[in-house]
């Protein structure tokens, strides 16, 4: 068996490879292609796959019902119903790379939007609110995320405040209790 001979053909600052029997393994770009944006359709699919499928994606692994390989089919569907909603006539789909990646950045940016809003709405003061409307694909987002990534832990205590701005959070919770095992544990460490 003869091995393949690798012949490089420059064009146009691209760089191809192909096999001596002319046939195309892949092309080698040396400026990176941007990809397409997505389209509100495809957010919305994405969005949608992962509401009806988060408890098989966000779940623990329970041996034989949830494991490794039921998770990524689950993504694979997924991909498959957002390559399925995309532009017709496109040559390259989404990879699962990208739909996994846009998704992370589709939860961040539900809850930096959810979070906006809820402190929007306990502001005092006169005016109206400047609630930002979430779209269509923001809205199945939020219903996959927990409460409290959005919200923070009930009673909880932000170490990065302020002792004082702690304390009067503290105080006007009527967690006394808190403040005192707070102090001594202050006191006696």
């Amino acid at each position: 068996m003869i091995p393949y001979k690798y012949t490089l053909l420059l064009q146009k600052e691209r760089v191809i490879a192909f096999l001596s029997n002319d046939r195309y393994i892949t092309g080698i770009m040396s400026k990176s292609v941007r990809r397409p944006n997505f389209t509100m359709e495809e957010e919305v699919a994405l969005a949608d796959g992962i509401r009806k499928r988060q408890e098989l994606i966000f779940g623990k692994f329970e041996g034989a019902t949830v494991s490794k390989q039921t998770k990524n089919t689950a993504w694979l569907e997924i991909l498959a119903e957002v390559n399925a909603v995309g532009p017709v006539g496109r040559d390259d789909d989404r990879t699962l790379n990208e739909v996994m990646t846009k998704n992370k950045n589709m939860r961040s940016a539900t809850k930096k939007v959810e979070s906006k809003n809820r402190k929007e709405i306990n502001k005092t003061g006169g005016g109206k609110a400047n609630i930002i409307e979430l779209t269509e694909s923001q809205r199945l987002t939020l219903q996959t995320i927990p409460e409290s990534c959005i919200s923070g832990i009930e009673g909880g205590i932000d170490l990065h405040e302020s002792p004082g701005k702690s304390l009067r959070r503290l105080l006007s919770q009527k967690c006394l209790y808190s403040y005192l095992v707070l102090t001594t544990s202050i006191v006696f460490s």
